[in-house]
């Protein structure tokens, strides 16, 4: 019947969700048994289930899965359901039911199904002899393309089947046959391309879950699950991983365009991902029994393992060569005044050849300077603005068909059709692009793209009708790249990123230096004299003080004004060198045994004038004494600055209270006001350096509790800050016991 095309883009959207992993039925060259895997009860059978265990269904169904058996077969059952894990199906021996029969159990959470075969009576010696051979010539294959051309010949020669091809996956979800091994009388499908929508998404998935899919006979009639749901769900049972599942009738329709009535089809898969498949097919229907699906998949775990091998090998002998290039990038990098990725311009030709590139350009901050053959300065811009928000999370980003990504780059796809992106990590504003030109080829496809046909009840994808060689030229794209292409941006970022730093270090370390030195001078150079301001301006009172003109009391001001500015400043320096010191990890305390109870009172009379001159009580509060091993000058320095803080804070009348005791092995000092209180949002940069309260109207470098902090952390203490806005503030610091 012919069928009239529609919309190709909504037909293999719809092919792509087919659920072809939840057919509701099987193949019906074997039975099929669900059970719950705890009670042993079966939930589900195929409706042909009667010939393998002498039960017709709803016999079968509601009873024990081992009713049938007998009671070796029951044990060993029950041994693998115990043994096996999800992951890997149990095999099994059973000689109950009217014939011997074959079982593959495994288990879909919690459901277990058990899938049954009948016995066929192998060759079983000759078959493992001609596999032992197999293996021995796969693994001495040297080279991919002589593995690929091995394999095929090997698999043939196990099957018998008409022919056997290795088809392996392109990044943009096409397949290539790159060996084969067929009849005579057949046409040759080496060479040939067939597109992605020939095994769709989720049949890669499939693929990617179980390494062997086996269609003895195309025409079958499938056996439907009974009932067809999952009674305790009400959903499709997941047949992913069974060797009986139903094939869409899609792809038995593409089988039969083939002219293949019997197929078997093995995974290769590396490192996780689908590299490809062995794809058998046949023109007569052929049994596939278990043995030899075994053995195949036994081969596709083999050949995938020495793929991996090949492939590392050749990354090896890659990376070997890229040294020498490598090592030049790295020299220019580091001997460059310029930030690192600016260096690799003074090293053009090991950039280019690092990734067989036909030009480069370096985007920083904006400028952007090229190498060989680029687009023009503000193409390579564009490209730079649009990569920075595309790369992945290593700072990569890499197409072979840039026309293909966005339009307006089609006009330079003669210099730049494939273009690899490096990009280091913000704040940096730096990537690099490398291009290859466009690589203008011919594709031989095994058929026309297929056309969308319109059927009774949906739409769907039509099957290709024909697998006539059909060839088209491709333009606008280049050559891909490669993992040792991928390996090498990445290991040229990574230098780049780590001579940065180094640099960054560096610098920091000669502007940490250069602090020292400054607090250095100015420690010690200017205490001196700032000391002989403030005793001058002492002397200066005292021979005032008892002359009352105006002109001495001016003077006497004056002298009062110079005195609390020299104060301040010696504060001011004092602050200053601890903040170096604290911020370089080198400040330290002298710690000697003191009484705990004791400091508290000297904080108290020490620094009660300036609570009095406020009209605030600073009053001892239940401290407990404790002998505690502390620097006493420095907890002082701690207890006046936070008590000048409650002060600041407090309002007249109130009390400022200050006390300690013992708390979970240390002691803790506290001090606590009736003030404004500080706000969550404060709070939390309380403690940084330079942070000022907003409600202070008195100037101040913000150091104060920064430094006090790093003080208490000096002596193996902790500082905190409880408080409720309108409540009042408490600090709280603790030191160790002696």
């Amino acid at each position: 019947m012919t069928l009239p095309p529609y919309d190709i883009v909504e037909a293999l959207a719809r092919c792509a969700q087919e659920p072809i992993h939840t057919p509701g039925a099987i193949q019906p060259h074997g039975g099929l048994l669900a059970f719950d895997a705890r009670t042993r009860v079966v939930t589900q059978a195929s409706d042909n289930i009667e010939s393998f265990v002498g039960l017709p269904h709803h016999a079968v169904i509601g009873g024990l899965v081992t009713a049938w058996m007998s009671t070796a077969d029951a044990d060993h059952l029950e041994r693998a359901l115990d043994a096996r894990s999800e992951d890997v199906p149990a095999l099994l021996s059973i000689g109950s039911g009217p014939r011997p029969l074959l079982g593959q159990l495994q288990r879909e959470g919690d459901v277990a199904i058990l899938e049954l075969e009948h016995a066929s009576g192998d060759a079983g010696t000759e078959l493992h002899a001609n596999a032992a051979n197999a293996l021995r010539r796969l693994a001495s294959s040297e080279q991919l393309q002589a593995l690929a051309e091995t394999t095929a010949q090997e698999v043939r020669r196990l099957t018998h089947f008409d022919r056997v091809v290795i088809y392996r996956f392109a990044d943009d979800g096409s397949g290539e046959v790159i060996a084969e091994s067929c009849a005579t009388a057949l046409a040759p499908y080496l060479g040939l391309r067939f597109p992605e929508s020939d095994i769709p998404r989720q049949a890669r998935e499939l693929y990617l879950r179980g390494w062997i899919r086996a269609i003895p006979d195309a025409r079958y009639v499938p056996s439907a699950l009974v009932p067809t749901l999952r009674p305790d769900t009400q959903a499709p049972l997941d047949l992913t991983r069974t060797s009986l599942r139903s094939i869409s009738p899609m792809h038995l329709v593409y089988l039969a365009t083939m002219g293949v009535q019997a197929s078997l089809s093995a995974s290769l898969i590396v490192d996780g991902r689908l590299w490809g498949l062995i794809s058998c097919g046949h023109r007569v229907p052929c049994p596939l029994p278990p043995a030899l699906r075994a053995t195949c998949e036994t081969i596709a775990r083999m050949v995938s393992s020495q793929i991996a091998a090949l492939e590392a090998r050749e990354l090896r002998r890659r990376h070997r060569l890229n040294a020498p290039s490598m090592a030049l990038l790295d020299e220019a990098m580091r001997t460059s005044e310029a930030s690192a990725l600016e260096g690799v311009l003074s090293a053009s030709e090991p950039l280019l050849r690092l990734v067989r590139a036909a030009g480069a350009a370096v985007i920083v901050d904006g400028e952007v300077t090229t190498l060989g053959s680029c687009p023009a300065v503000d193409e390579v811009r564009e490209i730079a603005e649009w990569v920075s928000r595309h790369v992945d999370v290593r700072g990569h980003w890499s197409t072979a068909a840039s026309s293909l990504v966005d339009g307006r780059w089609a006009a330079h796809a003669a210099v730049a059709s494939s273009i690899l992106a490096m990009a280091l990590p913000k704040p940096l504003d730096a990537t690099l692009l490398w291009f290859r030109p466009e690589l203008v080829r011919s594709v031989h496809w095994g058929g026309k793209p297929p056309l969308a046909e319109p059927h009774a009840d949906a739409v769907a994808l039509g099957p290709a009708r024909s697998f006539a060689v059909w060839s088209e030229t491709v333009r606008g794209q280049g050559e891909a790249w490669d993992e040792a292409d991928l390996e090498a941006a990445a290991g040229l970022r990574r230098l780049a990123i780590e001579i940065d730093l180094g640099r960054q270090v560096r610098r920091h370390k000669a502007a940490v230096q250069a602090r020292d030195d400054l607090v250095a001078v100015v420690s010690h150079d200017l205490r001196t004299p700032m000391s002989i301001v403030a005793m001058q301006a002492t002397i200066i009172q005292r021979v005032v003080a008892a002359d009352p003109t105006e002109s001495s009391n001016r003077l006497r001001a004056s002298a009062e004004t110079i005195q609390r500015a020299a104060d301040r400043m010696s504060s001011l320096l004092r602050d200053l060198l601890d903040l170096a010191k604290i911020e370089a990890g080198r400040f330290e305390v002298a710690a000697t045994v003191q009484s705990a109870l004791h400091i508290v009172y000297d904080a108290c009379n020490l620094l009660s004038t300036i609570a009095l001159a406020k009209g605030i009580a600073l009053l001892p509060d239940q401290a407990a004494d404790a002998s505690i091993r502390v620097d006493p000058e420095r907890v002082f320095q701690v207890l006046a600055n936070l008590i000048g803080n409650a002060v600041k804070f407090s309002l007249p009348g109130t009390t400022v209270r200050v006390g300690g005791a013992r708390i979970d092995g240390d002691y803790q000092f506290h001090v606590m006001d009736e003030g404004v209180g500080i706000s969550a949002e404060q709070q939390a940069r309380i403690f940084d350096r330079y942070w000022q309260a907003k409600q202070s109207d008195v100037a101040g470098a913000g150091l104060g509790l920064y430094i006090a902090k790093g003080i208490v952390e000096a002596h193996g203490g902790t500082l905190r800050v409880e408080s409720l806005v309108g409540r009042g503030t408490s600090f709280l610091f603790t030191v160790p016991l002696a």
